[in-house]
């Protein structure tokens, strides 16, 4: 196999860079540089503990790989730990933090570096951390919540940007997790020889009396119980109903035929809801249909003006067409050459402008690949014709020349 072809394997992709480092330089770039030569130190060091391989560096930014996801999250509560015990020490000035994203997905291996969609995602789960914080995808959680000790919430589906489906994003809670590991050291310690007083109860107060505040404690949690189960209740009825009104405005706007304004209006609408939010589930279904059918469209452009470079004879924009590896592994040459010979077996059979057109077309459920099946008028009759490969790569369509 030729060592300069791209290889694909799954990965752990790890994104991180420092917040507000720009402004940092803006104003001195001393202490900027200061910064970042102790975040490579640190990160370094944590990245070869934790056996990962540091892709390359992207100005204040670093994107590693590792081969186990529990590694990744791992190395990434070590990095923000060890920036935390820095900050404690150092003087302000010296004081910085970045944030963390972590996925899990295929790549492509080129050289030494790493391409694709899994690293596309990485790089937009990175920004929704906080500060100091950790962001990890759906398929990293369920790689490491039963393996290791950590905290996460669910911010639910979230639409990053030139990526076209919706993934579900966690916040690793790394307070959470120091406390945890610092908790059974801690508790094998010490334990305390006299049990802590409750703090409605005054030490030396009379049984009796403590006896007559329970009641009131007891009443009091259960009234803000009650307030806090009613607030949600109320939350909840107002994004159902907000959730009603986006499915029948959208619905309008799609008889209208206003497809684009159909779409931006379910992904502002799906953002503002609860991942348990009534309605919600019919609402992520009818834009994942939109999509579905905008990805479609813009399919069948993409092979008419395929069609079109045909009837032109103009093989070399026919090549074009191709998909990046196909021409990596090809050459553009022989495309060409490809297609000039469809060209002659097209003027055999006296193929002319609307012979040949789309019969199916079949989107994967990736909706990173399709199928073009076309059909070619030969007499009088339609004969379907080898289908035509397709794949989704950069915001554009590209045939898969085997």
């Amino acid at each position: 196999m030729n060592p300069s072809t791209p290889q694909r394997r799954l990965a752990a992709i790890m994104f991180a860079d420092v917040c507000g480092y720009s402004r940092i330089m803006g104003e001195n770039e001393q202490r900027a540089m200061r910064i970042l030569a102790c975040f490579d130190d640190v990160f370094t060091r944590q990245l070869q503990q934790h056996e990962g391989r540091l892709i390359k560096r992207l100005g204040d930014g670093i994107l590693a790989e590792f081969y186990s996801a529990v590694a990744a999250v791992q190395c990434a509560l070590s990095v923000q730990r060890a920036l935390a015990e820095h900050n404690a020490q150092a003087p302000p000035e010296d004081q910085f933090q970045v944030r963390i994203g972590v996925h899990l997905g295929d790549v492509l291996v080129s050289g030494g570096d790493i391409l694709g969609d899994g690293v596309n995602v990485a790089s937009r789960i990175e920004p929704l951390a906080e500060p100091g914080g950790i962001c990890i995808s759906q398929d990293v959680y369920h790689q490491v919540h039963n393996k290791m000790e950590i905290q996460a919430v669910s911010l639910g589906p979230q639409q990053l940007k030139n990526i076209q489906r919706q993934i579900e994003i966690y916040r690793v809670l790394v307070a959470a997790a120091e406390c945890q590991s610092a908790a059974t050291v801690s508790a094998e310690e010490s334990q305390p020889d006299n049990p802590p007083v409750p703090p409605s109860v005054e030490p030396g107060e009379p049984v009796a009396a403590r006896r007559r505040k329970w009641p009131w404690v007891v009443a009091a949690l259960f009234g803000l119980l009650l307030l806090l189960a009613l607030v949600a209740a109320l939350l909840q009825q107002v994004q159902s109903q907000r959730a009603q009104r986006a499915e029948k405005e959208a619905r309008q706007l799609l008889n209208q035929g206003e497809t684009e304004r159909a779409r931006r209006l379910l992904e502002n609408t799906l953002r503002g809801l609860g991942p348990h939010t009534p309605g919600r589930g019919k609402l992520a279904q009818m834009l994942q249909e939109i999509r579905d059918e905008e990805l479609k469209q813009h399919l069948r452009r993409r092979f008419e003006a395929l069609v079109a470079t045909f009837h032109q004879k103009n093989w070399d924009a026919a090549a074009q067409f191709a998909s990046p590896e196909s021409k990596m592994r090809l050459g553009m040459k022989n495309i060409a050459g490809r297609m000039a010979l469809l060209g002659v077996f097209a003027d055999v059979l006296k193929i002319k402008p609307g012979d040949f057109r789309l019969r199916d077309l079949i989107l994967r459920e990736d909706r990173q690949r399709a199928v073009i099946v076309p059909e070619m008028r030969v007499g009088n009759a339609w004969n379907p014709q080898q289908p035509i490969h397709w794949q989704y790569l950069e915001n554009e369509w590209w045939v898969v020349i085997e």
